[in-house]
């Protein structure tokens, strides 16, 4: 939705994406779309834009505990990548929404504010919280499912109960 309305404002909107967990079904139309991994961003993108929406990775959080490299090669490498092509090309803004697979990752931000601040590069972190879209029962039932054994079957079934009584309560 965020590319949508970008260009739906009048923007030139530039997607890197890598396709780990998105879709090309979901492209939106006047977007420049690019295939290819965040650490190598430079070589993707030899535009300077003002502003650049770091939405990261790897988000499945269930998942992320059984391929720990692939979480650290796109979330930390990947991030790194951006931060670095930002501070190189002076990009204006960089705005980083993490996800608690990335949860290290707002201490990280919080120093990034402060490198880049000499760079003319100011850093804003996005951390969002349950929100009410079909989002919250997919991610459920995939916890539920890949999770339903094992370390983290509790809180996989804690989770699956407050989504059903989420539901219950009509939220």
């Amino acid at each position: 939705h965020l590319c949508e309305r970008l260009v739906r404002d009048g923007h030139r909107v530039i997607s890197l994406d890598n396709y780990f967990t998105g879709s090309r079904d979901n492209h939106a139309a006047g977007v420049d779309y690019r295939e290819g991994h965040t650490k190598d961003i430079e070589k993707y993108i030899p535009e300077t834009p003002d502003l650049i929406y770091h939405l990261g990775e790897y988000s499945r959080i269930a998942p992320s505990f059984a391929d720990v490299e692939a979480v650290f090669d796109m979330n930390i490498t990947g991030t790194f990548g951006v931060v670095e092509f930002c501070r190189t090309r002076g990009v204006g803004k960089l705005v980083y929404a993490a996800s608690s697979t990335k949860f290290a990752v707002e201490g990280l931000s919080d120093s990034l504010r402060v490198e880049l601040k000499p760079h003319g590069v100011k850093v804003v972190i996005i951390e969002p919280g349950s929100i009410a879209t079909e989002w919250r029962d997919i991610s459920a039932e995939h916890a539920l499912g890949s999770s339903a054994e094992g370390p983290y079957a509790a809180q996989a079934a804690a989770l699956a109960r407050v989504r059903s009584e989420e539901r219950r309560v009509g939220k």
